[in-house]
């Protein structure tokens, strides 16, 4: 039995590995295989961390030491009679390598995104290293840090009197602090 946005719900998890004691691994592609939908990345991070049956009904889930949980209990016969039941995952023999696919090792996969979701900062070179040339000594009061918020979470806070002196300074030589 789990509690849900609806109340309490009867679940059932066919086809599953749980020995009637202890916690149990839950498959989220089973589940969603099933149909349901699992967000079982934490609200911490800025996920939903439930799960939204095909009725729309939602089962919230719990993380704890960073594993995702779905509490439940044991219902008694009193409470599979009295409340609705929900069916989780399919009856049939589960087989986990109907979700496996394979993305194209070649380079293909990276050319798949389109151009216009790539920030491109011209401060930056490949590899993440800032990159200061003589336009930038000699417009140094024009250089906006704040620019690259919107792709970055951290932007490092740099003396660029000091940077010029280097003309290329690693990650390593900064200290990065979050901006707000």
């Amino acid at each position: 039995m789990v509690y849900t946005n609806k109340g309490p719900y009867i679940v059932h998890l066919n086809q599953y590995a749980y020995l009637g004691k202890g916690k149990t691994i839950h498959c989220a592609g089973q589940i969603e295989y099933a149909g349901h939908e699992v967000n079982d990345k934490s609200t911490v991070v800025g996920g939903l961390q439930n799960i939204k049956s095909l009725c729309g009904t939602v089962l919230p889930l719990s993380v704890r030491n960073g594993l995702v949980f779905l509490d439940m209990k044991i219902p008694t016969d009193a409470e599979v009679d009295k409340y609705p039941h929900i069916i989780l995952t399919n009856d049939d023999t589960w087989d986990p390598q109907v979700l496996d696919y394979e993305h194209d090792p070649s380079n293909e996969y990276a050319n798949s995104f389109p151009e216009d979701d790539l920030v491109i900062d011209s401060r930056f070179n490949a590899t993440g290293d800032l990159i200061l040339n003589m336009l930038d000594q000699e417009n140094m009061e024009n250089i906006d840090p704040s620019a690259s918020q919107p792709a970055i979470n951290y932007f490092p806070q740099v003396d660029y009197a000091e940077a010029y002196t280097y003309q290329h300074i690693t990650p390593y030589d900064v200290k990065p602090q979050k901006i707000n």
